[in-house]
């Protein structure tokens, strides 16, 4: 279904409309001619699967290949678990600090709960490509 709105904004002379997403719309199958007619449609990824050059995920993926594809974000979500657990306390001392995960941008609340922030990537000629941060 995705597929389908940039073609039909394009066919209804509302090409210049921005289209966002959320990461459903990236399957991280490899198959870029997939995503051909999705160019310019912005959406929200996980770094896991947005950084394929990353060498811890290079080195899982090379013993778990599902990890490179969408059930990447739950390996990704496990590594940060693994990561995060020994930093708890320093996230709540200092609450405006971050911790730069697999799963995204890492902080806690006032009230002890762990948020992510997801950085934005954008389909340019059927490959994703991150956007530069804009946070902060």
């Amino acid at each position: 279904q995705a597929q389908q709105i940039k073609p039909t904004l394009n066919f209804q002379y509302a090409g210049d409309v921005p289209v966002y997403a959320t990461s459903h719309v990236f399957s991280a199958s490899g198959d870029a001619n997939q995503y051909n007619d999705m160019n310019g449609i912005r959406f929200c990824e996980t770094p896991w699967l947005l950084d394929v050059n990353d060498p811890l995920r290079q080195q899982v993926t090379a013993q778990w290949p599902q990890a490179a594809g969408s059930l990447g974000r739950l390996y990704a979500m496990g590594v940060d678990a693994y990561r995060l657990a020994p930093r708890l306390g320093q996230l709540k001392a200092l609450p405006d600090s971050r911790i730069e995960g697999q799963s995204g941008s890492l902080g806690m609340t006032q009230n002890q709960r762990v948020v992510r922030q997801l950085p934005w990537a954008e389909f340019v000629n059927g490959q994703v490509q991150r956007l530069p941060n804009t946070q902060r």
